[in-house]
């Protein structure tokens, strides 16, 4: 369920397939996580990082994320996506996915852990944001 106004698709990566990247990934965002949350649910962005993108309109961007604390499924925790505010679905589990057909410009994308009943989860780091620019 993706709206065509934003023209931006969630696929699952297929391990079989080599994803060829054009830009190293260097991770130069740090989390500081206090000791008190250390068993509170937990999500953090991998993938974008905050670089810029030098690749064709269009083209793939990965989203890899990981979680902590909660167990991934259609009955128990689930991460709503989301790109410039519009929503592009829901993830039922951890594996990555791309995502295709981004356009050129600075993007925001956002990660949000929900409940098996769909609200957001309690918790410092429930919800994780990322921006990142397409250059080409």
């Amino acid at each position: 369920n993706i709206p065509d106004s934003i023209g931006v698709e969630i696929k699952t990566v297929d391990k079989k397939k080599t994803i060829e990247a054009k830009n190293s990934i260097s991770i130069k965002d740090s989390l500081i996580i206090d000791s008190t949350s250390l068993n509170d649910p937990f999500i953090f962005i991998c993938s974008p990082n905050s670089e810029q993108f030098s690749i064709n309109e269009g083209n793939n961007i990965l989203l890899d994320f990981q979680c902590k604390n909660v167990v991934l499924s259609d009955s128990n925790f689930k991460i709503r996506v989301s790109i410039d505010g519009k929503n592009l679905g829901t993830i039922y589990d951890n594996k990555p996915r791309i995502l295709a057909g981004t356009r050129k410009g600075v993007h925001l994308i956002k990660l949000e852990l929900l409940t098996s009943e769909g609200k957001i989860t309690q918790g410092k780091y429930a919800v994780a944001e990322r921006s990142f620019q397409i250059t080409n």
